[in-house]
């Protein structure tokens, strides 16, 4: 004779199961309130699955939200201003949610960096120019250089730098000292890319 089973006794171990294994969680959603949310799913095979991370997102009102990326560009240069953005843009658009600033003036770079968050700068060593009220025996590349160690020490984040019309080995070589990456224009567009790639990973691993 097969064994009989007790209604009572199965809904108890149901319930057991419930409590070891809730079919819903508690979560907190993007507006500030706690929401219930199921903690299972059907998947496209038509199988129970756990809740995909996706649809928690959404449900919770999140959605699919990029990481929004600060880059700001010291160039005095628009055309190749624009070519960055455009660059970077072409290759990151899906991933990111990119913010361009851009100043020419390392005075108005400084501000810029001290009034919002900066994930990433990239300065165009020989294209940053500085006010007339500095000392004019300065030499600017010298200048430009200070510039690009002062964000280093004072924000940490990632630098590409890049030059023009240099040849001093020695001004070249304290560049790639202080720079995370440095660059000669022209610069060749895939190496480049990597590197801007390189910059966004350490961004978010900051």
């Amino acid at each position: 004779m097969g064994k009989v089973y007790d209604i009572e006794e199965a809904r108890q171990k149901a319930k057991d199961r419930a409590k070891r294994n809730p079919p819903f969680i508690s979560l907190r959603s993007k507006d500030g309130k706690t929401r219930i949310i199921p903690k299972w799913e059907k998947g496209p095979d038509g199988k129970w699955r756990i809740m995909h991370l996706d649809s928690v997102k959404a449900m919770l009102g999140y959605g699919n939200e990029k990481r929004q990326i600060e880059i700001l560009i010291g160039n005095l240069d628009e055309t190749l201003t624009e070519f960055l953005s455009e660059m970077i843009r072409g290759i990151f658009k899906n991933d990111y949610d990119l913010r361009f600033r851009s100043a020419f003036y390392g005075e108005d770079l400084l501000e810029s960096a001290a009034s919002r968050a900066v994930d990433m700068f990239i300065l165009v060593l020989n294209n940053i120019m500085f006010h007339a009220s500095l000392d004019p025996n300065q030499d600017r590349l010298e200048l430009s250089l200070q510039l690009l160690n002062q964000f280093k020490t004072t924000y940490g984040k990632p630098v590409i730098a890049l030059c023009g019309w240099i040849e001093d080995s020695s001004f070249i070589a304290r560049a790639k000292l202080s720079a995370d990456f440095f660059f000669p224009l022209p610069v060749e567009t895939n190496a480049l890319g990597e590197a801007i790639e390189k910059c966004l990973n350490m961004v978010l691993n900051l």
